[in-house]
């Protein structure tokens, strides 16, 4: 009986350099094609992630915008507040004022009559 090695042909004949050959070649193209799709798979997980990241930024920013104009909200109202009061607050001196000037043009008027 001839020995053979593991891998030989099937006629039983040591395997050549050529059928080694081919074997490598079919591996590595296995192994490339393996890596291709493990590269394809990370590549697409990896635009999964940015997506994610995008949706979830824009959410908070969305977020941030919304509490900003509630804060510029309130900010405009306790403005208006302040105005009125200080409006209100003119308007009553205005009359004093006025209620002033009337008491003191009847006191100078009486004082020139007498």
């Amino acid at each position: 009986m001839i020995a053979t090695r593991e891998g030989s042909t099937p006629m039983g004949k040591l395997t050549t350099y050529r059928d080694k050959r081919a074997g490598l070649r079919a591996h590595a193209a296995a192994l490339k094609s393996t890596a291709m799709t493990e590269a394809k798979l990370a590549a697409k997980e990896t635009r999964k992630q940015a997506r994610e990241a995008h949706r979830v930024e824009l959410a908070e920013a969305k977020k941030r915008a919304k509490l900003e104009g509630k804060n510029a909200d309130r900010k405009a109202k306790r403005e208006e507040k302040r105005a009125e009061k200080q409006n209100k607050l003119d308007r009553k001196a205005a009359k004093r004022d006025r209620k002033a000037e009337k008491v003191h043009a009847k006191g100078g008027a009486q004082d020139h009559q007498a």
